[in-house]
């Protein structure tokens, strides 16, 4: 029976694609978000899913530095196909790495979020309710804009996060962008919501920290500390079985 499952779940994503790309003439890169969507979807429907399929996800390393719109672009696509906070993968908090990548100039992030306020795939909307940020927003509780520690210059919250085109020796700077995955366990214990994360590190262990931005108040952050280790997970798991 799971074998057949999994043949069917094989046939759908072909056979969608197949169909996809013809229809809409996407291409190999869009194919590769749609592949992920769609194993994203099934892995998070069933927990044996989750043991048994294996991701269809690659991280995509975008060779040439982005600008605001690209980046937007990047942050929505990320939030699309790991379920706009609706699905979970786990038994604890995760990450994955979506996008790695670099900026063709400066970008300070309280300005750019104030670009997906204002726009939506680049162009300005009249109502907020249609914009980039309203739609990153949507799905998940608290904020779901963040930045990593290494992006906050000696790394603390009172730093204003800027992504620097070039590190202090004069290259490329990287970033990658993070997907966080506040998982529920019977129900119970996501705390945070998930989040879409321009990160300077790629992981939280690295990192150290998330700040998730208030567009109202950009000086109240929410921190989300590092909490991936076993005794974390454990905690969460006897905190939703009422132990």
């Amino acid at each position: 029976m799971l074998v057949t499952i999994i043949l069917l779940i094989a046939a759908a994503v072909v056979i969608g694609g197949i169909v996809w790309a013809v229809v809409g003439d996407i291409g190999i890169s869009d194919m590769k978000k749609y592949g992920c969507w769609v194993s994203n979807g099934f892995r998070s429907s069933n927990i044996a899913f989750k043991m048994v399929l294996p991701s269809a996800c690659d991280i995509f390393n975008v060779e040439h530095p982005v600008d605001m719109k690209e980046l937007a672009s990047m942050m929505k696509d990320s939030w699309w196909m790991y379920g706009k906070g609706d699905w979970d993968y786990g038994a604890g908090n995760s990450e994955t790495m979506v996008f790695y990548f670099s900026v063709a100039e400066d970008i300070d992030v309280l300005q750019f979020i104030s670009y997906l306020y204002a726009t939506s795939g680049g162009k300005p909307v009249d109502n907020p309710s249609n914009s980039d940020y309203t739609y990153l927003e949507k799905g998940s509780r608290g904020r779901t804009i963040c930045t990593g520690k290494q992006i906050h210059g000696t790394g603390g919250a009172g730093e204003r996060p800027v992504l620097k085109k070039l590190d202090g020796e004069g290259r490329p700077r990287y970033y990658y962008i993070m997907f966080w995955d506040d998982a529920e366990i019977l129900g119970q214990g996501a705390e945070y919501g998930d989040k879409i994360v321009i990160a300077g590190k790629p992981n939280l262990k690295q990192e150290g920290v998330y700040y998730c931005f208030s567009l109202v108040d950009q000086t109240q952050l929410l921190q989300i500390p590092y909490g991936g280790d076993r005794k974390f997970i454990a905690n969460r798991i006897a905190g939703a079985l009422g132990l």
